[in-house]
């Protein structure tokens, strides 16, 4: 069934966000996945921002990084999570390029699709839930003496376990917009199939439909009779319309009448 112009226009703005996301995060992950395996040789940093880079790395890519025993995520989880995020992202990229396609060109699939794309949301957005419930377990730890052990900075701690935080929430904004997004289509999808395969019929009809009756020819004349004394067969007969005249005998009384206006009966 072909979706209204309201509906493919959220359809597509959903296959958007999923392309945009899919891409974005298959990147980061992959990037994430190439810098924990390569273990690059990384200077002493002399700026902020090479500073920050540093911690970051230290935290969650270096393999054999002294990381303090309290954090949750290490850089073995952090690489599993990093593998997820390559998986589903690469499908999310695939999906949504053929949910625009399907809504794009109007194919029969586009509300099957539909459903399989908020579905893939959702659990695109359960992962990112649980990933940020972690990474903000450790945030909460930052705030320890942690020179001693690692020779981390509390406040580069909270610098960096804060950014990756966030890139896992989506920027928190993102991921209510992708929760609402996945909600929105799955609804959508399933309405048009329930109207699809008339479940929806019922409530279709406005008024009762009623019966049309066939329009007969009434405009012309009826027949015209020209003998009135035409006999029918038996044993049904038409009346005569001559009337005969009564007869009165003469032993018989004639009835009372009045000739003129104010006069008395006569017998």
């Amino acid at each position: 069934m072909r979706l209204h112009r309201e509906r493919r226009i959220l359809a597509k703005v959903a296959a958007v966000l999923g392309l945009f996301q899919g891409l974005a995060w298959a990147s980061m992950s992959l990037a994430a996945i190439i810098l924990h395996n390569w273990s690059p040789s990384l200077e002493q940093p002399t700026t902020y921002g090479k500073m920050l880079e540093y911690q970051i790395y230290l935290i969650f890519l270096k393999g054999n990084s002294d990381q303090p025993a309290q954090f949750a995520i290490r850089p073995t989880d952090f690489t599993i999570f990093m593998w997820i995020y390559f998986l589903i992202s690469i499908l999310w990229f695939a999906l949504s390029a053929d949910l625009f396609v399907a809504i794009h060109r109007g194919k029969r699939r586009q509300t099957n699709m539909m459903i399989i794309w908020g579905t893939l949301a959702l659990i695109v957005s359960l992962v990112d839930l649980i990933f940020t419930c972690l990474l903000g377990r450790d945030y909460s730890v930052c705030d320890e003496d942690l020179t001693d052990e690692t020779g981390l900075s509390p406040y580069y701690c909270f610098t960096a376990v804060g950014i990756v935080m966030t890139l896992a929430a989506r920027g928190f904004a993102l991921w209510l917009v992708n929760v609402t997004f996945a909600f929105l289509a799955i609804y959508v999808a399933a309405n048009v199939i329930k109207e699809d395969t008339g479940f929806g019929s019922l409530h279709s009809f406005r008024s009762i439909p009623r019966a049309t009756l066939a329009k007969s020819d009434t405009t012309g004349s009826l027949p015209r009779i020209e003998n009135t004394d035409y006999v029918f067969s038996q044993p049904f007969r038409l009346p005569s319309l001559k009337m005969s005249q009564p007869k009165y005998s003469a032993e018989e009384p004639e009835l009372p009448s009045f000739s003129t206006r104010g006069e008395k009966f006569t017998y």
